[in-house]
C-alpha cells in the first residue's frame, strides 16, 4: 500500500519535499537580495534615510516576509494569492528604490541592474505561483454537493509544483 504524506508538505520531485517556507527558492533569493540591498544602502548618505534608505529597505524586506505570510494562508486560495501579490508588489517597489539611488548617484548603474535582474526573477516566480496557486494549497478544493444530498466531497490536495519552475 502506497504511503500518504501528510497534508502540509508539498512534494517538489520524487525525492524533494517542501515542508517550511525556508526551503523556498522564492523565499531563499528574496532574503539574499534583501540582504544585498541593505548591504548597499549603507553607502546612502545620512540624509537621505527618510526619504530613500528607509523606502528601499522596507520595500526588500517586505518581499520575503509576505512570502513566508502567504505560505501560512495555503488553506485558502484567496488569501494564498493575495499576500504571493503583496510580494510581488514589494519587489518591484524594490526595483523603483533602486533606480532612484542610482539616478541620485547613490547606487552604480551595474549594481543597480544586478539587484533588479535579481528582483525581476523574484517577481517571475512569484507569478508562476500564483499562476499555480491550487497545486501548493493545503485545503483540498470541496466539489459541489452531490446529487442525492450526500455531502461534499474533497478532491485530492494536489500538491505537487509543477515541471521545473524554480520556486
Amino acid at each position: 500500500m502506497r504511503k500518504s504524506r501528510p497534508p502540509h508538505v508539498i512534494t517538489i520531485t520524487m525525492t524533494q519535499t517542501i515542508q517550511h517556507y525556508t526551503e523556498l527558492i522564492v523565499y531563499r533569493n528574496a532574503v539574499e537580495a534583501a540582504v544585498t540591498v541593505h548591504c548597499t544602502a549603507r553607502a546612502i548618505p545620512e540624509e537621505e534615510t527618510q526619504t530613500l534608505t528607509e523606502p528601499l529597505l522596507a520595500a526588500s524586506r517586505a518581499v520575503g516576509a509576505a512570502i513566508a505570510t502567504a505560505w501560512g494562508r495555503r488553506r485558502y486560495k484567496t488569501p494564498f494569492i493575495a499576500k504571493l501579490s503583496i510580494a510581488e508588489s514589494a519587489a518591484n517597489e524594490t526595483q523603483f528604490w533602486l533606480e532612484m539611488a542610482e539616478r541620485c548617484g547613490y547606487l552604480k548603474l551595474e549594481e543597480r541592474v544586478k539587484l533588479e535582474n535579481d528582483y525581476g526573477q523574484i517577481s517571475a516566480q512569484l507569478a508562476k505561483m500564483i499562476a499555480t496557486s491550487h497545486t501548493w494549497l493545503l485545503r483540498p478544493e470541496i466539489k459541489s454537493e452531490q446529487p442525492g444530498g450526500s455531502s461534499a466531497e474533497k478532491s485530492p490536495t494536489g500538491a505537487v509544483t509543477p515541471g521545473n519552475v524554480p520556486f
